[in-house]
């Protein structure tokens, strides 16, 4: 029995943690499935004060924690790696304090984004920032990848929308960051900071939300496009003419038909190369000039036609359509790869052209959808993952996709943050200084380095990681917290550096740097422990003594490494018998609903077509009948008549039989040869 599982469950509530392989399954990825880590357990927390003793619990046993709230994040920023624990607040879903007269909401982070809005929207109020996952994605995992959405060309990401948040530190301290109102903000701002700190700073429980009042007027174009660099050209010169959309989405030829064959259709040209979806809001007075202006634009930049949303209604579908994409893709194959990098919106017709390009040269399937307006690219691979080639194929046109990318200008995200995705990109972005600089940030937040491991700075940074924390608990205060950031920090360690133009030396190659912080000159310097100086004999075995101590550590991490890694193969073999085992019950399943299904449509294609067969039958022998009574000679007198007349209303006919005596008398008077009641 797991010991630390049952302290969690004292804290909590037995039913507010699972620990069951079967159940932390549904843990072990989020959006992007490449990246897959199965937590110890999971913990559900229903208030600040439970998730503070839930990270106490974790802190006194050295194990690190992941936060977590609806799993829909696309970089795996939300897995617990090393075994740790993932901390889910999806539960932790209240609204807590509505003030329309200051335009703020308060609310814990578990609530999802799109009931903010539909809470205040009595008020005439809504909050902005709208990703397309809105509807299930939560404001606290908004705050730790600093979330964008459809509408952030004209309203901003998240970080313009927090005021303030309650935080949960690594050690279970709780701390307030920001305020309560907009403009009195004094000093550093560390809301700022902790806001797309991807959960390695802290727990967000709760937080203080900006409110907008609801928009007096609304117009929506969908232009479509023969040509897709035409599109790109067309959101160039929106912005240009001093437009400011809303919102400025496009949707190349592949995603069209694809959410045109799902339940998201909305009735875009499925022969179309891109479409551009345009939103303008704002006061009614001006705005159908504006709508005007942007149709012209469209259409002089070679957009084949421009439809306007003629009602609420059809705004709707048509945002429907563009926010189910990702779900639409489902339909072009069984995985996909998604990158969210951003580019100068002018370089953006040579960057798509490159990216079609890259995936001919892999023979991979791409797709577009993104945030045109303000350059950022969603990129879409289309491919299956039990194919070992082709998941390779997809490694390698991803990578090039993100450099040409950055050389175009570009950074490695826009909204979904770095995570366990994108770390190993950073080197293309950053120098070693910064990324040390980065580190000892996150170590003045988290001196423990247990809060969400190994996200954001690249893994072969690992041993960099723990050496910051190592120095900042060198230089702790007299009561055994570490003091701030600008502590002097003198950490050691050989780490492999990549390739720049800036004479860094090769990926394999090592160097031997100290980075110290000097707070009297606010920056780091770097200095060899290898270089010869004129010293003492004490002072060069102290100088060296570090250098063993930082060798013998990088041999102990060795060794637990190779241990956790036999750890870890064993919790693999688990993970995929268990996995196989579910694939072949559902498998088992799926195929025994199938086999019902078609046994009761061969029984029902049957009865079917004994039924046919019976009306075909009684069909034949009415017409036999029918012919054989009305061909019949007519016997003279009234039976002819008879004869005829059951032959045209039915063998059952009754009525009638006044009219069939009185022709018999006008035939008889006529002198038609009909005999009489004497046979004459």
């Amino acid at each position: 029995m797991d010991q630390l599982v049952e302290r969690l469950r004292a804290v909590v509530g037995d039913d507010n943690v699972i620990s069951a392989p079967d159940e932390l399954i549904v843990y072990e990825c989020d959006g992007l499935t490449q990246h897959r880590h199965t937590p110890r357990a999971v913990a559900f927390p229903a208030s600040t004060e439970e998730v503070a003793a839930v990270v106490r619990e974790l802190a006194r046993e050295r194990v690190s924690f992941a936060p977590r709230g609806a799993g829909t994040g696309l970089s795996g920023g939300a897995l617990a790696v090393g075994q740790g624990v993932t901390i889910e607040l999806a539960r932790m879903r209240r609204l807590l304090k509505v003030d329309a007269v200051n335009r703020l909401a308060v609310v814990q982070t578990g609530i999802v984004n799109a009931h903010v809005s539909r809470a205040v929207a009595a008020h005439g109020l809504y909050y902005a920032p709208d990703p397309s996952s809105n509807p299930t994605c939560t404001v606290g995992g908004n705050i730790a990848e600093n979330a964008g959405g459809i509408h952030c060309l004209k309203y901003g990401v998240t970080t313009d929308h927090v005021l303030g948040a309650r935080v949960v530190l690594s050690d279970g301290e709780i701390i307030e960051l920001g305020a309560s109102g907009a403009g009195d903000n004094v000093g550093f701002d560390l809301l700022g900071a902790f806001v797309g700190s991807e959960g390695t700073f802290g727990i967000a429980t709760e937080a203080t939300l900006k409110l907008l009042p609801l928009p007096q007027a609304v117009r929506t174009l969908l232009a479509d496009f023969t040509d897709i660099n035409d599109a790109s050209r067309a959101v160039s010169a929106i912005i240009a003419a001093g437009l400011v959309p809303a919102a400025l989405e496009m949707v190349d030829g592949a995603t069209i038909r694809a959410v045109e064959a799902s339940v998201f259709a909305a009735g875009m040209p499925t022969d179309a190369q891109a479409a551009l979806l345009i939103e303008l809001d704002g006061l009614e007075a001006g705005l159908d000039d504006e709508a005007h202006k942007a149709e012209a634009i469209c259409l002089q930049n070679g957009a084949r036609g421009v439809r306007r949303a003629k009602d609420e209604r059809e705004r709707k579908k048509l945002w429907a359509a563009r926010k189910g994409a990702f779900g639409a893709m489902g339909r072009l194959a069984p995985d996909m790869m998604l990158q969210d990098a951003v580019v100068p919106r002018s370089r953006l017709p040579e960057v798509l052209a490159e990216t079609y390009r890259i995936s001919a040269k892999y023979d991979l399937l791409l797709a577009n959808v993104f945030h045109a307006g303000d350059g950022n690219l969603h990129p879409i691979l289309c491919f299956d993952r039990r194919n070992a080639d082709e998941l390779r194929r997809v490694e390698e046109a991803n990578r090039e996709i993100v450099e040409t990318c950055i050389r175009a200008g570009g950074t490695l995200t826009g909204e979904h943050g770095v995570g366990l995705d994108k770390s190993k990109y950073m080197p293309l972005l950053f120098s070693a200084d910064t990324l040390d600089a980065m580190l000892a940030l996150r170590a003045a937040f988290d001196p423990s380095g247990l809060c969400n491991p190994g996200k954001i700075i690249p893994a072969p940074r690992g041993c960099g990681e723990a050496r910051v924390v190592a120095a900042a608990k060198q230089v702790a205060d007299g009561d055994g917290r570490a003091s701030s950031v600008d502590s002097h920090l003198t950490p050691l360690v050989d780490e492999p550096t990549d390739s720049r133009p800036d004479g860094e030396p090769l990926a394999g190659e090592t160097k031997n740097v100290a980075p110290v912080f000097n707070a009297s000159r606010g920056a780091q310097t770097h200095e060899s422990p290898r270089a010869p100086r004129a010293q003492s004999s004490r002072r060069r075995t102290r100088a060296r003594e570090p250098v063993a101590a930082a060798r013998s550590a990088r041999r102990r991490g060795r060794d637990r490494r190779r241990r956790r890694g036999d750890e870890r193969g064993g919790r693999e073999k688990l993970r995929i018998r268990l996995a196989a085992r579910l694939r072949a019950r559902h498998d088992g399943r799926a195929r025994g609903r199938a086999n019902h299904s078609s046994r009761r449509a061969r029984r029902q294609e049957r009865r079917g077509i004994r039924s046919l067969e019976a009306l075909r039958g009684q069909l034949r022998h009415a017409r036999t009948r029918h012919r054989d009574h009305f061909q019949a000679a007519p016997a003279p007198g009234a039976r002819g008549v008879r004869l005829r007349a059951r032959a045209r209303h039915g063998r059952g006919f009754r009525g009638g039989a006044s009219r069939r005596r009185g022709a018999i008398r006008s035939r008889r008077g006529r002198g038609d040869g009909l005999p009489g009641r004497d046979g004459a």
